[in-house]
């Protein structure tokens, strides 16, 4: 079975695009919304308060 993937290597996608990132304040989420934001993307992030 063959399986042909294409691939959209365009980041300008999320140019304006509204993303909401839960566990923004953690590692992995910190990252995403900096990257995401240097896209161009309008980022809202969601966490639970450390407790």
């Amino acid at each position: 079975m063959v399986v042909n993937v294409k691939y959209n290597n365009d980041l300008s996608i999320y140019m304006g695009k509204k993303v909401l990132v839960t566990g923004h304040t953690g590692f992995m989420g910190s990252w995403l919304t900096s990257w995401l934001m240097m896209l161009g993307a309008q980022v809202c992030g969601y966490s639970l308060d450390p407790q």
